[in-house]
């Protein structure tokens, strides 16, 4: 979901009808035989949770002055970042309050668990801003838990939460208190200077034990602590909670998946912070966004999975 955690705000807007008229809207189209420099995005044309991991990769060349991407009969939309918060709050005046969190929140954790069951990992950590893309952070948290895996969360404790995110952590919490046997733990910046303490391999005999077992452990993190309302530059403490992490996933065994955006991405713009992390996938969100598709952007998203909702935006027809 666009995400308001203290670079922008989030507005409710009118009925979702007239998005066909947003005119911010931005459309672009994909050439097969595209060169070594352009966007790959890997497609889930699921409406909602699929319960498949069925992509199709593909090389997208950018050309602003067309409408959309195209897959055979799936027309992928772009909007801009002020374009799809109209177009959430339009669909928030006709769903009961947290509907879409739900929504989002579930097919995120859908995507990451059916992930999970194909690349077993060692370690599953999450950053939690204090927006909307921390909110669907502690969604998928919930779906995890519940499923039995163990998690750290990392959060924001420096800003208020918005109260979409509060209702998606107790929603998580309660998830915990129903699997108490689920390891869970919970922390601010902290709990990522401590991991970092215990995980240094430089500080290990190289080839000991201790060395190799800290070189394989696979990792995941889960990035959901900007979304798409980060601008440059960062605040400190989002500069600080993506370097610690950075040095937390550094190993080739480490994997990144990022919700909506990868957090330090100027979604506008494409581009990035040097503290933003790599995703080897971004799981964006109703519509692709114009930042992940050029400059920085298209170096950090890594593979971009569409996730409709059921709620992406209707596209003009093209003459």
């Amino acid at each position: 979901m666009a995400d308001n955690t203290g670079e922008e705000e989030h507005q409710n807007g009118t009925n979702h009808s007239a998005t066909s008229r947003l005119a911010s809207r931005m459309h672009v189209h994909f050439t097969a035989d595209a060169p070594h420099d352009a966007a790959h995005v890997a497609v889930n044309s699921a409406a909602n949770t699929d319960n498949t991991l069925q992509q199709h990769s593909l090389s997208l060349q950018p050309q602003l002055q067309l409408q959309s991407y195209a897959l055979g009969e799936v027309q992928i939309p772009v909007m801009t970042v002020d374009a799809m918060r109209e177009h959430e709050a339009q669909i928030m005046q006709t769903m009961p309050a947290n509907e879409l969190m739900l929504r989002a929140g579930l097919a995120l954790g859908h995507w990451v668990s059916q992930w999970l069951k194909q690349n077993p990992v060692d370690e599953i950590w999450i950053l939690a801003g204090p927006g909307h893309n921390g909110g669907d952070a502690w969604m998928v948290a919930g779906v995890l838990i519940e499923q039995g895996y163990a998690i750290n969360i990392c959060e924001d404790l420096g800003q208020t939460p918005i109260p979409a995110r509060q209702f998606a952590k107790a929603w998580a919490q309660a998830k915990r208190e129903a699997n108490q046997a689920c390891a869970c733990t919970v922390g601010g910046i902290e709990l990522l200077h401590s991991a970092l303490k215990n995980v240094k391999a430089d500080d290990a005999e190289p080839y000991s034990e201790t060395y190799q077992r800290i070189l394989n452990t696979r990792r995941l993190c889960i990035d959901g602590l900007l979304g798409i309302g980060a601008r440059l530059p960062l605040m400190p403490l989002h500069e600080s909670m993506l370097k610690g992490m950075q040095m937390l996933m550094h190993r080739h065994t480490s994997t990144t998946i990022a919700l909506d955006c990868p957090s330090g991405l100027d979604c506008r713009v494409g581009l990035a912070s040097s503290y933003t992390m790599k995703a080897k996938f971004t799981l964006s969100l109703m519509a692709l966004k114009p930042g992940m598709l050029f400059r920085q952007g298209r170096d950090v998203c890594g593979h971009i999975i569409w996730l409709p909702l059921g709620l992406a935006p209707a596209l003009k027809q093209q003459n």
